[in-house]
């Protein structure tokens, strides 16, 4: 798998016609994608990312130049911001298989307390 990463500076004016547009342009995905997020930098609030995993490996030129083309480039584009691309080879990947479970609801500096107390 291969995650694309799209980034640009956005300023608060246009935050929510962003969301609004990430919104439409994702109501129906390819096949080619297996997960696409729209996030936004706790530091720097201007500063928007949009993460998408591709199933494919292959033609990453290809899946290059068709992600500066349309998808979610143009995301940024429509409201007037030109994005920055990277893209990077998934390695691995680890996920909460139960996510119903008592523990999401534990807070934080609970599950770190009990990881430091771990001998």
């Amino acid at each position: 798998m291969v995650m694309s990463v799209l980034e640009a500076f956005v300023p608060a004016r246009k935050w929510e016609m962003l969301k609004a547009e990430f919104r439409h342009s994702t109501e129906l995905l390819p096949p080619q994608i297996c997960e696409t997020i729209l996030i936004q930098s706790i530091e720097d609030p201007t500063l928007w990312k949009v993460i998408t995993i591709w199933h494919q490996k292959r033609h990453i030129k290809r899946l290059q130049d068709v992600m500066l083309r349309c998808g979610a480039a143009e995301i940024f584009r429509s409201i007037g911001v030109e994005p920055r691309q990277g893209l990077f080879n998934i390695m691995m990947t680890a996920q909460e298989t139960d996510l119903g479970s008592d523990l999401a609801e534990t807070p934080l500096s609970d599950m770190l307390m009990a990881v430091e107390d771990t001998p």
